[in-house]
């Protein structure tokens, strides 16, 4: 275990550190030193982005050759717009890729912590239209926007009740980390990009797998859920 806790703590020192130099070279000497370093102190980091913006054009290539994609994320605005789109609404048909996502649940069982209303007021504290319900309105707004991809069988969607703390791809080859800070919005956060069968990679497929399998119980259909009047008035 300690083995263990020291890798993925080098995995991030790593990360930081080359976020911090990274400026002072091209993308290209970037991958490269990046590449050179990893296989040198045994991480598994591929490349380190400094915003997700900056880490569209890999994510959208490793999605387009991807045989299998999970998505854990918040809001999930970004799989309305072109990122996603060749697993959605331009996904060849003849394509077979197993395409998993989490979406938060916005009304969760009484006596539990409401991880969107926590986040939302994280998002308040930098954006004044946050704070009364909006985040849960958006979530299900892209839960709506999914659901004949879910009953076509392109996508297979269930709700989970955690904590907002990144966004993160696992595909069967690469895994991008991007977290979310309570201060700023998760596309301003720097991108990690893991290699498969490295520690870091295993982390975020395992973290992934129990959230999934905690909501196995759900039906795979998953409808809108209601915004309760706590949440309209949550401040």
């Amino acid at each position: 275990m300690k083995e263990f806790l020291v890798s993925v703590a080098a995995s991030l020192l790593a990360g930081v550190l080359l976020l911090g130099i990274g400026g002072l070279f091209s993308r290209r000497l970037r991958w490269l030193l990046t590449t050179v370093l990893g296989r040198l102190l045994d991480i598994d980091i591929e490349y380190v982005y400094p915003n997700r913006g900056a880490a569209k054009e890999d994510i959208v290539g490793e999605l387009s050759r991807a045989r299998r994609v999970d998505l854990f994320t918040s809001r999930g605005n970004e799989l309305t717009l072109e990122t996603f789109s060749c697993l959605l609404g331009k996904r060849p048909e003849k394509r077979n890729v197993e395409f998993r996502i989490l979406l938060p649940e916005t009304n969760p069982k009484p006596g539990v912590t409401n991880w969107v209303q926590k986040r939302e007021l994280e998002l308040a504290r930098f954006e004044p239209a946050f704070g009364e319900g909006l985040l849960s309105n958006q979530i299900e707004t892209v839960v709506a926007f999914l659901d004949k991809y879910v009953q076509k069988g392109l996508v297979q969607l269930r709700r989970y009740n955690y904590p907002h703390i990144a966004r993160i791809i696992v595909t069967d080859r690469v895994a991008f980390l991007n977290p979310n800070r309570p201060d700023s919005w998760g596309r301003d956060s720097p991108t990690i990009k893991f290699r498969h069968g490295g520690e870091m990679y295993s982390l975020l497929a395992r973290l992934f797998e129990e959230l999934w399998s905690a909501t196995e119980a759900q039906d795979e259909k998953v409808k809108p859920q209601p915004v309760t009047s706590a949440q309209e008035n949550a401040k």
